[in-house]
């Protein structure tokens, strides 16, 4: 599991909530990292992977979402990209991509400062049991 946002942007940092809650259940074969942002050294962990799901704050979003991600064009490789960019990254340097999804979480202030909202907090609760069910399978 990849999770990725700015814990100094309230909000923002329920990715890092989301995996330090999967962190903490020791779920077996799930591997976790948070991040502030996505990098392209990242393919090197895509690699060895059967599934991977990215998780991440939304706004304008009025509840946690999941996608199944497919490869999408990467633009130039630099340190901010996005999951599906990672993806085709991936292929280009000949590492296989696993099975990608991506977990959205609403967000509702993303104001300077660290916790989140009581309402974002609720749904990184849903997200969770989303990302469970993800790596059950």
């Amino acid at each position: 599991m990849v999770a990725y946002g700015s814990t100094l942007r309230r909000d923002d940092g329920v990715g890092h909530v989301v995996a330090a809650e999967i962190e903490r259940l020791a779920l077996p074969g799930v591997r976790v990292r948070a991040l502030t942002q996505l990098v392209p050294e990242l393919v090197e962990d895509l690699g060895g992977a059967d599934r991977v799901v990215f998780v991440d704050a939304a706004v304008h979003s009025d509840e946690v979402q999941v996608h199944a991600l497919e490869p999408a064009a990467p633009g130039p490789v630099s340190h901010h990209a996005d999951p599906a960019s990672l993806l085709a990254l991936a292929i280009s340097v000949g590492v296989e991509p696993p099975e990608a999804f991506v977990v959205t979480v609403p967000a509702f202030d993303l104001s300077v400062g660290e916790g989140l909202s009581e309402e974002c907090r609720m749904w990184s609760d849903v997200a969770v049991d989303r990302v469970r069910s993800l790596v059950d399978r």
